[in-house]
């Protein structure tokens, strides 16, 4: 509407300064001239000169109505603004005053964070609506600015002109009054760029306010944990009143009906619906995944791993299977417990546990099976059995305990009996499992060196399931949680670095036999083997014991960040300034060294 109002005013001052050089014409015509004639000849463009100047005073009445509707609504933007504001204000007071209490709760701390981040949300979507409403109100303002300089250079050609018929004296008049509403409207204009841009410092400032104690809140959180972790819990067993028990089953329907309220509340909550597209974009990531899954299986038939390279073919096969799985994994974590979301929606912190777990066991399983199906060297079927029948006691039980959890809560008392029953089924499995292994390596095996670690394999069996049973009923219940998941990711880790230890040395073996073999050492490319065989060692060494640590940490949340600061560290030696990245480019430079060498 702008450009066309544009237009038509421009085409009408065009016109008048056109007719004003016709009007200077017709008064040196001749002396004898018909000036009935003459008039009757400026009438007609005179009439289509006027329409086209009320048509944009028409326009421009109409624009200023508009900008003063905009007004109104301008007045209830700006108390949104400061409402918001206010909140934001008293949000940070309180929660300032949360994390330098130290009797503060974690899981209120956590629940702070997210408000936090939900109201920082909130202020940036709000600080980008007002910069486009800014950016648009600047270019119809430029607009405005363009017509009144168009008009004010016209008008002044026409006065120059020296005209002072009845016409012009009439159509300057229009002109100055629609000049005056174009000035009117830039007035507005400028007011509503001004409110706009202030509202967008204010509630940037807000937000770097609140962005502030991003840290404050990261720290508290890991230093939170930390305390918890050794802090004696209740209620214990003694609390557990067994004539309540029917209470409990009673009240399950409804309690499960409450929960799932609750839960899918805070899924379709407003602030939650933002990770809507990250979700989207996980899912097609996730039908790549099943895509990548079939091109590698269909790879490892096509090249025959399972006959040249059987360790190989063995880590392929479980990798493949876990991909879709491991990367709904990943999704959860990130989601439950890198945007600590866990603390407002439960169901994604219960269904990383629920994949996590699903996917361990079956690494177990998979482990067993495909081990006995490609090495020679397989697990006797005795512990294989029980090696499966650990995994699926963990997986179902599993499942059991996080919906019981998920109904009353990790510090319930229900919880705390469901695990001591795990701990004690793990005991009495332990002592099934090492009686057998221990019968196996006796008949089986005579050197002394295998027999040590079969017994340091043997009290980590015990140690597993008779710790954290003694943890729990101390009272450490967060110890005891920590205790069995550290041990359960360190289980995998260890699986995974057999598995990939074997297949590096696989990998090695082939080729020193393919180096001794005739005309081998002509290849030009065996070189470049060498040195991918010895990054392999490096890289299995350094992210085994990277994920040996992670298994340990405490605040799993903030391990990578912490270890990147680790890695980054120096320590001066005379000089120098040692890291373990410079320690590990220093490795890397010598490996390419060699490898130039052999060249």
């Amino acid at each position: 509407m702008l450009c066309k109002r544009m237009y038509v005013t421009i085409v009408g001052l065009i016109i008048i300064s056109l007719l004003e050089m016709g009007f200077g014409f017709s008064a040196q015509g001749a002396p004898g001239e018909d000036h009935s004639s003459s008039d009757a000849t400026v009438a007609v463009p005179y009439e289509n000169i006027r329409q086209l100047v009320e048509t944009a005073l028409t326009t421009e009445a109409d624009e200023i109505k508009a900008l003063k509707a905009r007004f109104t609504a301008l007045d209830r933007y700006k108390k949104t603004i400061d409402i918001l504001l206010r909140a934001a204000s008293l949000q940070q007071t309180a929660h300032a005053n949360l994390l330098v209490e130290p009797a503060s709760d974690l899981q209120d701390i956590l629940q702070a964070k997210s408000d936090s981040d939900a109201v920082m949300t909130n202020l940036s979507e709000m600080m980008a609506q007002a910069r486009d409403e800014r950016t648009a109100a600047e270019t119809q303002l430029a607009r405005v600015e363009e017509q009144i300089l168009l008009n004010q250079e016209n008008l002044a050609t026409i006065r120059e002109g020296k005209s002072d018929t009845p016409i012009t004296v009439k159509l300057i008049r229009r002109i100055e009054t629609l000049d005056d509403l174009l000035n009117t409207e830039k007035e507005m204009l400028r007011k509503i760029v001004d409110t706009y841009e202030a509202s967008e410092e204010k509630l940037k400032a807000a937000h770097d306010r609140l962005s502030v104690m991003e840290d404050t809140f990261d720290n508290a959180i890991s230093k939170k944990k930390k305390e918890d972790l050794f802090k004696r819990g209740e209620p214990g067993l003694d609390a557990f009143d067994i004539t309540r028990l029917d209470d409990y089953i009673g009240d399950l329907p409804d309690r499960i009906i409450s929960k799932l309220n609750h839960d899918v509340q805070a899924l379709l909550d407003k602030g939650r619906l933002r990770i809507t597209g990250i979700i989207l974009f996980a899912l097609i990531i996730l039908v790549i995944m099943f895509q990548l899954k079939r091109k590698i299986i269909q790879w490892d038939k096509d090249n025959e791993l399972a006959r040249h390279y059987p360790r190989r073919h063995l880590v392929l096969r479980m990798a493949s299977r876990s991909i879709p799985l491991g990367w709904t994994a990943v999704v959860l974590y990130f989601f439950a417990f890198v945007k600590h979301l866990y603390a407002t929606i439960a169901p994604l912190g219960i269904g990383f546990v629920v994949v996590f777990v699903w996917l361990w066991s079956r690494w177990g399983l998979d482990a067993v099976t495909f081990w006995n199906q490609t090495v020679q060297q397989k697990i006797p079927e005795p512990l294989a059995l029980r090696l499966r029948l650990l995994m699926r006691i963990v997986r179902y039980f599993t499942l059991a305990v996080v919906f019981l959890v998920w109904l009353y809560g990790r510090t319930s008392i229900i919880s705390t009996i469901c695990n001591i029953v795990f701990y004690l089924i793990l005991a009495v499995w332990s002592v099934g499992f090492n009686h057998k292994l221990n019968e196996k390596i006796s008949k089986t095996v005579s050197a002394t060196s295998v027999k040590r670690l079969t017994q340091i394999a043997m009290i980590t069996i015990y140690l597993i399931p008779m710790g954290g049973l003694i943890i729990n009923l101390s009272g450490y219940q967060a110890f005891s949680s920590y205790w069995l998941i550290s041990w359960g990711i360190s289980l995998s880790i260890a699986l995974w670095s057999w598995l990939i230890f074997h297949m590096i040395r696989e990998w090695h073996e082939h080729f020193r036999k393919s180096s001794t073999s005739a005309g081998a050492l002509t290849g030009k490319n065996r070189p470049f083997k060498w040195f991918c065989i010895q990054i392999s060692w490096l890289a299995w060494f350094w992210i085994s014991l990277i994920g040996l640590i992670f298994a340990w940490y405490v605040d799993k949340t903030r391990f990578f960040i912490n270890i990147v600061q680790l890695m980054t560290l120096s320590l001066p030696i005379g000089s120098l300034n040692i890291n373990l990245v410079n320690l590990l480019g220093i490795a890397i430079v010598l490996l390419v060294t060699h490898v130039l060498t052999r060249i």
